[in-house]
């Protein structure tokens, strides 16, 4: 997830962020950075359609996908983008972390999953 690099032109400092439970989440704050150039993909739930496809149901399921953008490799060409500086050092993510970028794996799961019966994604 984290790789150690000794140097990168596009380092971010870090913000300490806490969770529901109490522990900490080390995050790059890419407001100055990354984030300023990233194009945002819009996806929002469609409740209406949703409730419809779900209204005759009798049996459902759920895949949590919370975290399915940590298991995505980004390019080698990424990866220098993502640097962090801490205190023990600069590192770059080589796994997906970008939650800005989340709704375009639902927007592809959907089209991919498209015109098979029983199947919802939201």
């Amino acid at each position: 997830m984290l790789a150690s690099v000794n140097y990168s032109d596009y380092a971010t400092s870090i913000t300490p962020v806490l969770k529901s439970d109490g522990t900490v989440r080390v995050c790059g704050d890419y407001s100055v950075t990354l984030n300023k150039v990233l194009h945002i993909d819009r996806y929002p739930p469609r409740q209406r359609e949703l409730f419809a496809r779900l209204h005759e149901g009798k049996e459902f399921s759920k895949l949590d996908l919370s975290m399915a953008h940590m298991q995505l490799e980004l390019t080698e060409d990424s990866q220098p983008l993502t640097c962090i500086n801490t205190h023990r050092g600069l590192f770059q993510f080589t796994t997906g972390f970008c939650y800005r970028r989340r709704p375009r794996y639902f927007k592809t799961m959907e089209r991919i999953l498209a015109g098979i019966e029983g199947i919802c994604i939201f």
